[in-house]
Protein backbone atom coordinates (compact mmCIF):
# COMPACT_ATOMS: atom_id res chain seq x y z
CA UNK A 1 0.00 0.00 0.00
CA UNK A 2 1.35 3.41 -1.02
CA UNK A 3 -0.58 6.61 -0.28
CA UNK A 4 0.12 10.25 0.54
CA UNK A 5 0.37 10.44 4.32
CA UNK A 6 -1.85 13.52 4.46
CA UNK A 7 -4.65 11.62 2.75
CA UNK A 8 -4.22 8.52 4.93
CA UNK A 9 -4.17 10.63 8.09
CA UNK A 10 -7.41 12.33 7.14
CA UNK A 11 -9.01 9.03 6.17
CA UNK A 12 -8.13 7.52 9.55
CA UNK A 13 -9.38 10.57 11.44
CA UNK A 14 -12.70 10.29 9.58
CA UNK A 15 -12.91 6.59 10.43
CA UNK A 16 -12.38 7.35 14.12
CA UNK A 17 -15.01 10.09 14.00
CA UNK A 18 -17.48 7.61 12.53
CA UNK A 19 -16.63 5.14 15.30
CA UNK A 20 -17.20 7.93 17.82
CA UNK A 21 -20.65 8.63 16.42
CA UNK A 22 -21.54 4.95 16.67
CA UNK A 23 -20.32 4.80 20.27
CA UNK A 24 -22.41 7.83 21.16
CA UNK A 25 -25.49 6.10 19.71
CA UNK A 26 -24.76 3.09 21.91
CA UNK A 27 -25.09 5.38 24.94
CA UNK A 28 -28.80 5.73 24.14
CA UNK A 29 -29.42 1.98 24.50
CA UNK A 30 -30.88 0.42 27.63
CA UNK A 31 -28.80 -1.66 30.02
CA UNK A 32 -30.67 -4.75 28.84
CA UNK A 33 -29.71 -4.05 25.23
CA UNK A 34 -26.09 -3.34 26.12
CA UNK A 35 -25.85 -6.55 28.14
CA UNK A 36 -27.74 -8.82 25.75
CA UNK A 37 -25.75 -11.99 25.01
CA UNK A 38 -26.55 -13.93 21.79
CA UNK A 39 -25.29 -17.14 23.45
CA UNK A 40 -23.26 -18.13 26.49
CA UNK A 41 -19.96 -17.94 24.60
CA UNK A 42 -20.65 -14.61 22.88
CA UNK A 43 -19.73 -11.13 24.04
CA UNK A 44 -22.25 -8.46 24.91
CA UNK A 45 -21.99 -4.99 23.39
CA UNK A 46 -20.33 -3.69 26.55
CA UNK A 47 -17.84 -6.55 26.50
CA UNK A 48 -16.93 -5.72 22.89
CA UNK A 49 -16.26 -2.15 23.98
CA UNK A 50 -14.26 -3.26 27.02
CA UNK A 51 -12.16 -5.51 24.78
CA UNK A 52 -11.27 -2.48 22.66
CA UNK A 53 -10.57 -0.40 25.76
CA UNK A 54 -8.02 -2.94 26.96
CA UNK A 55 -6.11 -2.59 23.71
CA UNK A 56 -6.39 1.19 23.72
CA UNK A 57 -4.88 1.27 27.20
CA UNK A 58 -1.70 -0.18 25.71
CA UNK A 59 -1.63 1.52 22.31
CA UNK A 60 -2.36 5.08 23.40
CA UNK A 61 0.66 5.03 25.70
CA UNK A 62 2.86 3.19 23.21
CA UNK A 63 2.10 5.50 20.28
CA UNK A 64 2.56 8.69 22.29
CA UNK A 65 5.87 7.40 23.63
CA UNK A 66 7.13 6.59 20.13
CA UNK A 67 6.03 9.93 18.70
CA UNK A 68 7.65 11.87 21.56
CA UNK A 69 10.87 9.90 21.22
CA UNK A 70 11.05 10.59 17.48
CA UNK A 71 10.22 14.28 17.96
CA UNK A 72 12.99 14.62 20.57
CA UNK A 73 15.42 12.96 18.20
CA UNK A 74 14.41 15.30 15.38
CA UNK A 75 14.70 18.55 17.35
CA UNK A 76 16.14 21.31 15.22
CA UNK A 77 15.21 19.55 12.00
CA UNK A 78 12.35 20.35 9.67
CA UNK A 79 9.17 18.40 10.16
CA UNK A 80 8.43 15.85 7.41
CA UNK A 81 6.54 17.15 4.41
CA UNK A 82 2.84 16.43 4.72
CA UNK A 83 2.62 14.96 1.23
CA UNK A 84 5.35 12.34 1.52
CA UNK A 85 4.36 8.85 0.49
CA UNK A 86 3.52 6.39 3.23
CA UNK A 87 4.62 2.86 2.37
CA UNK A 88 2.94 0.05 4.25
CA UNK A 89 5.00 -2.94 5.31
CA UNK A 90 3.95 -6.32 3.96
CA UNK A 91 3.05 -7.81 7.34
CA UNK A 92 1.58 -4.57 8.65
CA UNK A 93 -0.65 -4.17 5.61
CA UNK A 94 -1.76 -7.81 5.73
CA UNK A 95 -2.50 -7.62 9.46
CA UNK A 96 -4.44 -4.36 9.16
CA UNK A 97 -6.52 -5.63 6.25
CA UNK A 98 -7.19 -8.96 7.96
CA UNK A 99 -9.11 -7.13 10.68
CA UNK A 100 -11.82 -5.78 8.40
CA UNK A 101 -15.18 -7.33 7.51
CA UNK A 102 -14.92 -8.83 4.04
CA UNK A 103 -17.04 -8.95 0.92
CA UNK A 104 -14.75 -10.11 -1.85
CA UNK A 105 -12.29 -7.63 -0.45
CA UNK A 106 -12.23 -5.20 2.48
CA UNK A 107 -14.58 -2.47 3.57
CA UNK A 108 -14.52 0.65 5.73
CA UNK A 109 -16.74 1.25 8.73
CA UNK A 110 -19.07 3.31 6.58
CA UNK A 111 -19.47 0.45 4.12
CA UNK A 112 -20.04 -2.05 6.92
CA UNK A 113 -22.63 0.18 8.54
CA UNK A 114 -25.65 -2.06 8.02
CA UNK A 115 -24.90 -5.79 8.19
CA UNK A 116 -28.61 -6.59 7.91
CA UNK A 117 -28.73 -4.87 4.55
CA UNK A 118 -25.68 -6.67 3.21
CA UNK A 119 -25.75 -10.41 3.80
CA UNK A 120 -22.45 -10.87 1.97
CA UNK A 121 -20.44 -9.08 4.63
CA UNK A 122 -18.82 -11.25 7.27
CA UNK A 123 -15.97 -11.20 9.74
CA UNK A 124 -13.12 -13.19 8.28
CA UNK A 125 -9.93 -14.57 9.81
CA UNK A 126 -11.34 -15.73 13.14
CA UNK A 127 -8.79 -14.96 15.85
CA UNK A 128 -8.28 -16.27 19.37
CA UNK A 129 -8.44 -13.53 21.99
CA UNK A 130 -5.65 -13.26 24.54
CA UNK A 131 -6.92 -14.11 28.03
CA UNK A 132 -6.12 -10.68 29.44
CA UNK A 133 -8.05 -9.03 26.59
CA UNK A 134 -11.13 -11.26 26.92
CA UNK A 135 -13.80 -9.48 29.00
CA UNK A 136 -16.50 -12.17 28.85
CA UNK A 137 -18.54 -12.41 32.08
CA UNK A 138 -16.34 -9.73 33.68
CA UNK A 139 -19.31 -7.67 34.87
CA UNK A 140 -18.47 -4.44 33.02
CA UNK A 141 -21.03 -1.63 33.06
CA UNK A 142 -21.97 1.17 30.68
CA UNK A 143 -19.15 3.38 31.96
CA UNK A 144 -16.89 1.51 29.52
CA UNK A 145 -18.58 3.59 26.79
CA UNK A 146 -17.33 6.81 28.40
CA UNK A 147 -13.82 5.40 28.51
CA UNK A 148 -14.05 4.30 24.90
CA UNK A 149 -15.20 7.74 23.72
CA UNK A 150 -12.38 9.42 25.63
CA UNK A 151 -9.90 7.01 24.04
CA UNK A 152 -11.15 7.76 20.53
CA UNK A 153 -10.62 11.47 21.09
CA UNK A 154 -7.10 10.59 22.21
CA UNK A 155 -6.50 8.64 18.99
CA UNK A 156 -7.60 11.67 16.97
CA UNK A 157 -5.20 13.83 18.99
CA UNK A 158 -2.35 11.40 18.33
CA UNK A 159 -3.14 11.24 14.62
CA UNK A 160 -2.80 15.03 14.53
CA UNK A 161 0.36 14.96 16.64
CA UNK A 162 1.89 12.28 14.42
CA UNK A 163 2.07 14.79 11.56
CA UNK A 164 5.33 15.90 13.21
CA UNK A 165 7.08 12.60 12.49
CA UNK A 166 7.67 10.34 9.50
CA UNK A 167 5.30 7.38 9.66
CA UNK A 168 7.67 5.27 7.60
CA UNK A 169 10.55 5.77 10.04
CA UNK A 170 8.64 5.61 13.33
CA UNK A 171 8.03 2.14 14.75
CA UNK A 172 5.59 1.09 17.45
CA UNK A 173 5.37 -2.14 19.40
CA UNK A 174 2.27 -4.31 19.29
CA UNK A 175 0.68 -6.31 22.09
CA UNK A 176 2.18 -9.33 20.33
CA UNK A 177 5.68 -9.94 21.76
CA UNK A 178 8.67 -8.71 19.71
CA UNK A 179 6.51 -7.46 16.82
CA UNK A 180 6.65 -3.86 15.58
CA UNK A 181 4.88 -2.04 12.74
CA UNK A 182 5.61 1.37 11.31
CA UNK A 183 3.36 4.07 12.73
CA UNK A 184 0.97 4.12 9.78
CA UNK A 185 0.34 0.39 9.90
CA UNK A 186 -0.05 0.58 13.69
CA UNK A 187 -2.81 3.19 13.38
CA UNK A 188 -4.49 1.18 10.60
CA UNK A 189 -4.29 -2.05 12.61
CA UNK A 190 -5.88 -0.45 15.69
CA UNK A 191 -8.65 1.38 13.84
CA UNK A 192 -9.49 -1.61 11.65
CA UNK A 193 -9.71 -3.72 14.80
CA UNK A 194 -12.30 -1.28 16.11
CA UNK A 195 -14.21 -1.40 12.82
CA UNK A 196 -14.24 -5.19 13.10
CA UNK A 197 -15.85 -5.15 16.52
CA UNK A 198 -18.36 -2.45 15.64
CA UNK A 199 -19.50 -4.72 12.84
CA UNK A 200 -19.85 -7.42 15.50
CA UNK A 201 -21.90 -4.99 17.62
CA UNK A 202 -24.20 -4.22 14.68
CA UNK A 203 -24.84 -7.93 14.29
CA UNK A 204 -25.67 -8.28 18.00
CA UNK A 205 -28.23 -5.48 17.63
CA UNK A 206 -30.05 -7.13 14.73
CA UNK A 207 -29.98 -10.73 15.98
Amino acid sequence: MKIKVSKLTQNLIEEVKTILQKAQKLQTLSNDELNSRPNTESWTILECIEHLNRYSDFYLQEIEKRIDKKMDKNKGKLNPKQDYIFKSGWLGNYSANSMLPIQKGIVSIGESDTPKGNHFLKIGNKMKTFKDKNPIHSGVDRRVLDTFIDDQNEFIRLLEKSKNVDWNKTKASLTLPLLKFNLGDTFRFIINHEIRHFFQIEKILID
